[in-house]
């Protein structure tokens, strides 16, 4: 009987995780498990970026993440969309129906200061200043 080697099922991904230390190996498995950013198709370079940014905000652990992180969206105006699911989401006060807000100068005005964003693909994920 001939042994025939069995290809490697090793990808890239795999090779760069295994790569990382054990805190980002974390913050990789809790944001793909807790987002729809990463998965198999998602290239190590893109993960590794995405990490850095979020690093140069001080968001080095899966700990951070969670506290940072306040809401994602794949709009076309996420700023504007992120203070209107402030306004009417979290807030306890109910707007008169009669009521318009700029909710993008709002963000400008008000809420960039408190809050940032990164955009990663069409997602643009918003994280707090304060964690």
């Amino acid at each position: 009987m001939v042994a025939i080697p069995f290809p490697s099922l090793t990808t890239a991904l795999d090779k760069w995780f295994d790569s990382l230390d054990l805190d980002r190996q974390e913050l990789y498995t809790f944001i793909q498990d807790n987002t729809s950013i990463f998965d198999d198709e998602t290239s190590p370079s893109d993960c590794d970026t995405f990490m850095d940014e979020l690093s140069e905000y001080g968001i080095n652990t899966c700990d951070d993440f969670e506290s940072a992180h306040y809401w994602e969206t794949d709009s076309f105006n996420p700023n504007a969309d992120f203070v209107e699911y402030i306004v009417t989401e979290l807030s306890e006060v109910e707007l008169p129906e009669f009521l318009v807000i700029d909710y993008e100068a709002s963000w400008e005005r008000n809420y960039r200061y408190d809050f940032f964003y990164i955009s990663f693909g069409a997602t643009t994920f918003f994280f707090t200043n304060n964690f």
